[in-house]
């Protein structure tokens, strides 16, 4: 009985996951790969008795249970060992966290439809959590509750040369990693206005970041370091930076993401947050980036060589019409698709694992904890000093 009314709290997220979820997931709605949710054979029958009870003769419901029950049998039977499963050991938590987090997102005023995030957040399980599913949802809820730790308009948190470094905290999409990314700029004064104020700008590539309490201790979680197109890049500033750039070169990064980590170490610093975890491994992600660009393949290919010649001549004399328009978009987002699967994988295991290696030796800002790959696939790190500024780099 006790079960039922826990159940009966979270019957609409339940449905939602039942009846939309499992079958986007089966036929990879939003190029997310296939992702197997396995619960005990009892647990399948008291939720088809709830959802029954509330919802009958809903084919829907329905199907998603034969979907929980196909995937149960053929998880027992070892039928596709290839296969990501997600093993559901507690399922009356696993819909409280999910519930959760969908009355969390529903206070954001996001546009996003709770369907979708309930499918992409899958994208974000790493390899030890398909087993310790509900901490990763527990997770998950936490990074929302700290989504607004930090101000989400640039605010000035650190002097650098004769500049500020200011920090922005910004939205991502459901399909990145976390739901916050922050942007660290490097700031000129407009000593017209307040010194607050600025005009011209050095921005550094994205920290997608999360914030947890764990063992009531804050955890900053870092899931990666990108660049993107249209940077900020105050030549001034950027004159400024040169010697620093040059004490950060090295064979595997790029200075600039050196750069933007050692900031937002200072920042969390700053912040009283000394522990830090970068997760290596999402167990979908590659599939997630592949299945994109075999879409993108495959729309390109509709084209024809004479059709992409024109199409390109029209680009060329800004020609703009429908067909234009759409192969332009396609263009634009294969620059960053299509088969570059391996290249963001890479991104996110070696590159990343470089930049702090790299950081740690110039600054020795921080303590590398374990060996990643080797004892976990999440490396972790503690803030060990407090350096005034971060261009004390060891030569």
């Amino acid at each position: 009985m006790e079960k039922q009314e826990q159940l009966s709290k979270r019957i609409e997220t339940i449905k939602i996951f039942i009846s939309q979820v499992l079958e986007g997931l089966q036929n990879q709605k939003y190029d997310t790969p296939v992702i197997n949710f396995v619960f005990d054979t009892q647990d399948i029958e008291e939720i088809n008795s709830l959802l029954n009870q509330k919802y009958p003769n809903d084919k829907s419901i329905e199907k998603g249970i034969n979907i929980l029950k196909k995937v149960n049998f053929e998880h027992q039977n070892k039928q596709q060992e290839d296969a990501i499963y997600i093993i559901v050991k507690n399922y009356i938590d696993f819909f409280q966290w999910l519930d959760r987090i969908v009355k969390e997102y529903n206070k954001t005023n996001e546009t996003i439809e709770i369907k979708e995030l309930l499918h992409t957040i899958w994208l974000r399980v790493g390899s030890n959590d398909i087993s310790n599913i509900n901490t990763f949802l527990k997770r998950q809820y936490n990074f929302m509750q700290n989504d607004n730790f930090f101000e989400s308009q640039p605010t000035v948190f650190k002097e650098f040369k004769n500049y500020q470094i200011v920090y922005n905290n910004q939205k991502n999409n459901p399909f990145y990693e976390t739901n916050r990314k922050i942007q660290i700029s490097i700031a000129k004064k407009n000593n017209s206005f307040n010194d607050s104020v600025s005009t011209a700008y050095y921005d550094f590539p994205y920290i997608h970041y999360g914030l947890a309490l764990e063992d009531n201790t804050p955890v900053c979680y870092i899931y990666g370091i990108q660049d993107y197109e249209n940077r900020r890049k105050d030549s001034t500033i950027k004159e400024s930076l040169r010697e620093e750039r040059k004490g950060l070169r090295n064979p595997y990064v790029s200075p600039e993401l050196v750069l933007s980590l050692a900031f937002f170490i200072a920042l969390l610093e700053s912040k009283g947050i000394t522990k830090i975890k970068v997760p290596l491994l999402q167990v979908g992600n590659y599939d997630f980036h592949k299945n994109i660009s075999d879409k993108l393949n495959d729309e390109l290919s509709n084209y024809t060589e004479e059709e992409i010649e024109e199409l390109e001549q029209n680009i060329k004399e800004n020609k703009q019409n429908q067909k234009t328009s759409e192969y332009l978009a396609l263009k634009e987002i294969s620059k960053h698709y299509l088969n570059k699967e391996d290249i963001i994988s890479k991104n996110k295991t070696e590159r990343l694992i470089h930049t702090f290696m790299v950081m740690n030796e110039k600054y020795n800002n921080i303590e590398i904890t374990n060996a990643p790959f080797i004892e976990d696939d999440t490396l972790t790190c503690n803030i060990i000093r407090h350096p005034e500024k971060v261009k004390n780099s060891k030569k």
